[in-house]
């Protein structure tokens, strides 16, 4: 009975001491803390470790040789277990030292200290206090005390490896849609993260937290486990009860309808735990490097994922609450124009706008409009829509009045605004957004839905669709409005497979699908209202040229001018080098764009006029024109461009802007098996943070099979 009061009395020591000295910060928004009520006078002060900032009473005071001396005695193991009986061995030997008679020199004055001169701090008091709490705690209680800290020890670090194996379920049970196992894991995460915070901030864990240099590890653990604790309670649990209806079955019935109110439900506990899983972002980030090496390794990998989780939180919670609108919640009615680019004839955001229809949403519920061809829109003289005079230096005057080039502009929210006002004015629709795709996308999503048969027996799937819809159907019909209706027709029945058969596909590849072909510029949207174009935006959905310096994008662009389908023999790569950093903080980069007509003269023979095309700029049937545009990085630049390509007549490399970004173009023409090169330098802005990347129009070549260059 006596080794328990000993302890007992001991933790009310240190925690009167906490009270009056420096209480550590108070977060009581934190659900996980189970400790932060204030202490009756006499009793003990129970410590907040979740904001705990490692900084006590103690700390504050400037330590004595003495004190370092006695720091500099522990030393880590590699093991937990080890080290805290290594701690408690020490703990003893330095008591047994502090009383030997030989250790008080003998011109000792209590008065004026060493050699009777006047002490600058009193840290004598201190250091005993110390050793004879531990003592008292962990030697006094013989090997009991040690012994269940190690136990305690076990414990926590079982729950901590659990609590990994059930964050990968996590991510599995997300990719599967199973809704109903998210609730099952999340539970057994809150009850291990309860226990971890409840076993850290027992009367052990707060001895060992005072001890000199290694407590700073040990009020680490206890900051993690409030952290996680935090975690369980106040953003994994209730995610989980949110997303119930997130499987196959539920969130994308048969019919192809999508549960609004699931969503709904979901986007509001996002947003209620954005701030939580902000703070427990600072506080994990805060922490400081580790003595023990075991540790230091679980922070390095921990502070990155809790980053990313943070990064991942936050951009749902911007998102989440305007989804439920953009599928007409409440009974309204959403109505949006869909663009099927055919990357064969190339526009900068992927290809000629060739079946243009509408997907209409109520409640949640999708139902698809027919395809129409671009003949449908009528010719240039059906009236002009407003551009700014960037994008008529560029693109020249078609822009304004053109169906067949609504697309030219590579920056998606300004080409989106040209898709809906021509639709409104050339074709009565009103929309509320622009989701632009094309056949490779049909052909991913295909994959996940099964093939469908169109109506002379042709089946299209994952293996053929691409290749259906950009060159086979051109070599089947000779009249261009015959081809135009069959690409229409064939991507309204891709497109009602696909939406009739949504609930029964796999909700993981169906997201990772969208993402790829989204990153890829194969599917883009915009939206008229501007939250929702702002939510889009963070989606990485909407196409847009980036004018963020410290995320540096080159855009190497491709609009077709030989009148014809034959971008299905084109291919090009762009690579860049390592980059070389500049005396003024800017950061230069080389980099080499190259293009390849793929067709042969014998098939150039073959192949009908459509598909060769009508323009006065070819020199023979296998020649094909193409009009490049170079976007410099914002803030950036391009300079010291050479190249080894034909121009066309009348061009060469130019200079212009776009929204205050240089744009390098020309246009060159290839005939059949030829390759240009261009070899330029891009040089960043001083403020970039991030690597160099590359967005480039989408192609045909993989559907083709073209090598790589």
């Amino acid at each position: 009975m006596d080794e328990p009061y000993i302890a007992s009395k001991g933790a009310t020591h240190m925690g009167n001491h906490f009270a009056q000295n420096q209480q550590p910060n108070d977060n009581s928004s934190y659900r996980g803390q189970r400790f932060r009520q204030e202490p009756q006078q006499g009793t003990t002060a129970p410590r907040t470790p979740s904001t705990y900032n490692g900084t006590n009473g103690r700390d504050q005071r400037n330590q004595s040789d003495a004190t370092n001396a006695n720091a500099n005695s522990y030393y880590p193991s590699s093991e937990p277990q080890a080290w805290a009986s290594t701690m408690a061995s020490d703990a003893s030997n330095q008591c047994i030292n502090a009383n030997r008679s030989s250790y008080i020199p003998q011109d000792y004055d209590p008065a004026y200290g060493l050699n009777n001169t006047p002490p600058k701090k009193r840290r004598g008091p201190l250091i005993a206090g110390i050793v004879i709490a531990i003592v008292l705690a962990l030697v006094g209680g013989a090997a009991g005390a040690g012994f269940a800290l190690l136990n305690e020890v076990k414990t926590v670090k079982n729950d901590a490896l659990a609590i990994v194996d059930s964050a990968s379920a996590i991510k599995d049970a997300l990719k599967s849609g199973g809704g109903s196992d998210l609730e099952t894991i999340a539970s057994d995460i809150d009850t291990r993260a309860s226990r971890m915070n409840e076993t850290t901030h027992g009367p052990l864990w707060n001895l060992a937290a005072l001890v000199p240099v290694y407590g700073q590890d040990v009020r680490t653990v206890q900051t993690v486990a409030t952290s996680l604790d935090t975690l369980s309670g106040d953003v994994i649990v209730p995610l989980a009860a949110s997303m119930q209806g997130l499987e196959g079955s539920s969130l994308l019935t048969d019919d192809g309808s999508i549960n609004v109110d699931t969503l709904s439900a979901l986007a509001d506990t996002l947003t209620a735990s954005k701030d939580t899983i902000n703070r427990i972002a600072d506080d994990i980030e805060a922490l400081p490097a580790a003595h023990i090496s075991q540790l230091q390794d679980a922070l390095e990998k921990a502070k990155p994922l809790v980053a990313t989780l943070n990064d991942g939180v936050n951009a749902a919670a911007d998102v989440a609450p305007y989804l439920p609108q953009m599928l007409g919640a409440n009974g309204q009615t959403r109505t949006y124009v869909i663009i099927a680019q055919n990357n064969s004839e190339l526009r900068a955001t992927g290809g000629f706008p060739g079946a243009t229809g509408t997907l209409s949403v109520t409640n949640g519920k999708l139902e698809l409009g027919e395809f129409q061809a671009i003949t449908s829109f009528g010719g240039s003289e059906g009236g002009t829509i407003p551009v700014t005079d960037d994008e008529l230096s560029l693109f020249g005057e078609s822009i304004t009045n053109t169906p067949q080039h609504m697309t030219a502009n590579p920056d998606f929210p300004a080409s989106g605004q040209h898709v809906h006002d021509l639709c409104a004015q050339r074709l009565g629709i009103q929309s509320d957004g622009v989701i632009a795709l094309d056949p490779t996308f049909l052909q991913n999503l295909l994959a996940l839905t099964g093939g469908t048969t169109l109506s002379d027996g042709t089946t299209i799937d994952q293996t053929n669709a691409a290749r259906i819809l950009l060159h086979d159907v051109y070599l089947r019909f000779d009249d261009p409005e015959m081809q135009d209706a069959y690409f229409a027709a064939a991507a309204d029945a891709a497109a009602d497979q696909i939406m009739g058969n949504l609930g029964s596909i796999d909700m993981g590849a169906l997201i990772q699908t969208i993402k790829d072909s989204a990153k890829a510029g194969r599917l883009q949207v915009w939206m008229a209202n501007e939250d929702e174009e702002n939510a889009i935006k963070r989606l990485g959905f909407s196409g847009e040229i980036s004018a963020d310096p410290t995320s540096p994008e080159l855009g190497v662009y491709i609009h077709d001018e030989t009148w014809a389908k034959m971008g299905w023999y084109l291919s090009r790569a762009t690579t860049v080098s390592d980059p070389v950093k500049n005396a003024d903080g800017t950061t230069s980069y080389q980099v080499t764009t190259k293009l390849k007509n793929n067709i042969t003269e014998s098939e150039a023979a073959e192949i009908p006029p459509y598909i060769y095309g009508y323009s006065p700029l070819k020199r023979d049937q296998s020649d094909m024109a193409i009009k490049l545009f170079f976007y410099a990085p914002a803030g950036g630049n391009i300079t010291n461009m050479q190249t080894d390509a034909d121009f066309a007549p009348d061009s060469n490399l130019s200079e212009s802007t776009y929204n205050g970004i240089q744009v390098s173009t020309c246009m060159i023409r290839l005939n059949a098996q030829q390759q240009a090169t261009f070899t330029y330098t891009v040089t960043t802005s001083a403020e970039a943070t991030e690597p160099l990347t590359i967005r480039t129009t989408p192609t045909s070549q993989a559907a083709a099979g073209w090598e790589k260059l």
